[in-house]
């Protein structure tokens, strides 16, 4: 049969119902996860026997599926045997600056002529470092060492933060006491300038509106500046 025609479906009724590809596919988790009820298991294990592109899918899942079970603890697999002294052999090459140019010896877990697991030590060596042999004693001081020093530069940092905020505060401070003479001077005295100015054209708006609501005052002097003409004028053809 092809993969797609598979023309009936288990809910349609029938002992001989045979599913379809696409309702297979639907249910592949549920069926690897074995939660799938009885008459739902046997009809894709039917469909599964005639469909070689669902077994391909399921089989997928499957191994997809083991790398997301516990291996510890269950029956009929082995315990995780932690290697003795792992931890500090991880610290060790941490604070060694390991980037992995050089292997570190692990345990190696063998099995016997009887079928039991075996460890065979590798050497207790775990690196040469500048042609000093790193060690767990070793490992332990360094780490105190850098936590000493981590410390020491957090305190210094808090230090000359605090320093600097002082610093920044007196010179607010002394900036905000300064007189601010020279930057208000000039400003002072363009307004002065201003009020001059108008005071200035307002009285040259007063006189002239003045003159021209009293002409007649106007008058007598300039007959008077007339006489005081023809006087000098009289004076001076006597001398000649």
């Amino acid at each position: 049969m092809k993969h797609d025609d598979h023309p009936l479906d288990p809910n349609s009724g029938g002992p001989d119902a045979t599913m379809r590809c696409e309702r297979v596919l639907e249910l592949v988790p549920t069926f690897v996860d074995g939660e799938a009820s009885e008459s739902l298991s046997s009809a894709v294990r039917k469909h599964l026997i005639e469909c070689a592109d669902c077994r391909v899918v399921v089989q997928e899942e499957k191994s997809l599926r083991q790398w997301f079970e516990p291996i510890a603890g269950e029956a009929g697999r082995a315990e995780v045997v932690v290697p003795e002294g792992f931890a500090a052999r991880v610290t060790a090459v941490a604070f060694a600056g390991s980037v992995g140019d050089h292997a570190v010896p692990m345990p190696l877990h063998t099995t016997g002529s009887r079928g039991d697991s075996q460890v065979r030590r590798g050497p207790r060596l775990l690196r040469s470092v500048e042609g000093r042999e790193v060690s767990a004693s070793s490992t332990s001081g360094e780490r105190n060492s850098l936590g000493f020093l981590m410390g020491l530069t957090a305190v210094a940092a808090v230090l000359m933060v605090s320093f600097t905020l002082m610093l920044a505060q007196d010179r607010h401070l002394d900036v905000g006491d300064a007189p601010l003479s020279a930057d208000v001077s000039p400003l002072d005295e363009s307004l002065r300038e201003l009020e001059a100015l108008n005071e200035a054209e307002a009285k040259a708006l007063e006189s002239g509106s003045a003159e021209a609501a009293n002409p007649a005052e106007a008058a007598p002097l300039d007959g008077a500046l007339t006489d005081m003409e023809g006087d000098s004028q009289g004076s001076g053809a006597g001398e000649r």
